[in-house]
């Protein structure tokens, strides 16, 4: 008989087995013991739903060796998302698991076939892959979800891209993304399809009931060529790709149910123009005007697109100009007052005026002296530097709008109109120029431009200065009118 510390005899314990391991587990629930929070861990089915995504990765990962010879680019895009999959909150992220899917879409139609996933799974790939985070334009997300059928791989990242971009605007529906979205539905219009399979039915008279029935052939989706896997594998096989059913028409030969189903594949360009077209047995209203044919809406949105984008350039081209103006008459009236007013009062004197002024503005000229104050005004005082070098960048920077602009206007049915809507602004800043002395010793601003600006804004200056010269009342109101303006 034992004795305690105390000194106090202890009653002999009888032996007894280990608990089973069962047993132990509810009798530790029932009492709240820890090890009962150990046995049931309440994050196990979240863990559970975040692996599908991890072992889709890897098996990913897997199959890189299989498409790297034949699509290097997306072997590289399965890696990264590998290495990136590795970290538990990152595949939780709605825009990597999207990722995940466009990468998974790839691989099933142009390498692998159809891979045998989870329906949990399969379910959110499939939805993932037709979407992108935050888009709301409904003919974008019409596009994505085609996107699962088309066998053009640049197409479908176009789609992918724009749609992204869009994705993160807060306005998603305006004229100029309407207008790249019919440029897109030509494209998928355009876009070869595989030809679609013809069977023919056997002839009732050559059949021989002694014979075996042949095995009729059935339509099978185009693929391009690439390794196929065994359902739950990731092991190549000589067997047809994997996919999904067939989505299309099931039609009988011969009209009759009685001979095998042929399966119609239905193309993306087949879903657009059902969309766009109304049905066959739904005959319109006779007040209704008829349907617009599809090749006409595209011209017709090509040339709308391209006039907003030509009365935009219309638009920055009279910005610039106005820019430039402000700029040349800032150099003339302020910072550079003093020493345009010694060159406009030369030019009173002389019978060139100021362009005789300014050419001779230079070493050896009548107005070297001219020049030479000129030059020393931009070398002391950087205020009339920098003025002038503003006025100078904002001439040049309206000289090649300018240019721009004229070759739309050549292409425009309203040239005329345009060319007039112009006309005034060319000819102030073109006088203004006329009226600068250039970087160049004996030369004008205006010389400085490229020789199209140039005779472009000499061009408005001479006819301005025509119509001002026939004017009936010019003489009587020349010393009271602000400005030409031209006759009727």
């Amino acid at each position: 008989m034992a004795e305690t510390p105390s000194g106090s005899p202890t009653t002999p314990q009888p032996a007894t087995s280990p608990p089973n391991p069962a047993d132990a587990a509810k009798i530790a629930a029932s009492a709240g013991t820890g090890a009962a929070s150990q046995a049931v861990d309440p994050t196990k089915t979240k863990s559970a739903e975040k692996d599908l995504m991890r072992e889709l990765l890897d098996r990913m990962d897997r199959l890189r060796a299989l498409v790297a010879p034949a699509d290097p680019e997306i072997a590289k895009t399965m890696q990264q998302l590998s290495r990136r999959g590795a970290d538990a909150e990152q595949r939780a992220q709605p825009g990597f698991r999207t990722a995940v899917a466009y990468a998974l879409q790839d691989v099933e139609n142009f390498h692998i076939g159809r891979l045998d996933l989870p329906p949990q799974l399969r379910g959110e790939m499939t939805q993932l892959a037709g979407s992108a985070v935050g888009l709301e334009n409904e003919r974008l997300q019409a596009l994505m979800r085609a996107t699962a059928s088309m066998q053009d791989r640049a197409l479908i990242q176009e789609i992918r891209v724009f749609s992204a971009d869009i994705a993160r605007r807060a306005d998603q529906k305006n004229p100029d993304i309407e207008s790249r979205i019919d440029v897109i539905e030509n494209k998928v219009r355009l876009t070869g399809r595989p030809p679609e399979p013809t069977v023919s039915a056997p002839s009732a008279a050559s059949h021989n009931p002694n014979e075996a029935p042949a095995r009729e052939p059935r339509a099978t989706q185009s693929r391009p060529p690439g390794p196929t896997l065994n359902p739950g594998s990731d092991r190549p096989a000589n067997g047809p790709g994997f996919g999904a059913p067939p989505q299309g028409d099931i039609r009988y030969q011969g009209g009759s149910q009685a001979q095998a189903p042929v399966t119609v594949q239905h193309s993306v360009l087949d879903t657009l123009l059902r969309a766009m077209r109304p049905s066959g047995n739904q005959p319109s209203a006779p007040w209704e005007p008829p349907p617009t044919p599809m090749g006409s809406r595209i011209d017709a949105a090509e040339r709308r697109g391209q006039a907003e984008k030509d009365d935009r350039a219309f638009v920055r081209a009279e910005a610039v100009g106005k820019a430039a103006l402000d700029a040349l008459q800032g150099f003339a009236n302020g910072e550079g007052a003093a020493v345009m007013s010694r060159i406009n009062a030369a030019a009173k004197t002389e019978p060139g005026g100021i362009a005789q002024v300014l050419s001779e503005m230079r070493e050896g000229g009548r107005f070297a002296d001219l020049r030479k104050q000129f030059g020393n005004a931009l070398a002391d005082d950087a205020g009339v530097a920098a003025a002038y070098d503003k006025a100078a960048s904002s001439l040049a920077a309206y000289g090649k709008n300018r240019t721009d602009v004229e070759g739309i206007i050549s292409r425009r049915p309203d040239a005329n109109a345009l060319t007039q809507r112009f006309e005034q602004l060319d000819a102030e800043i073109g006088k203004a120029a006329s009226s600068t002395p250039g970087k160049t010793e004996g030369r004008s601003m205006m010389d400085d431009l490229a020789k199209q600006a140039a005779e472009l804004l000499q061009r408005a200056v001479d006819a301005v200065r025509s119509a001002f010269a026939r004017s009936p009342s010019a003489n009587a109101t020349a010393s009271t009118a602000p400005s030409p303006s031209p006759s009727p």
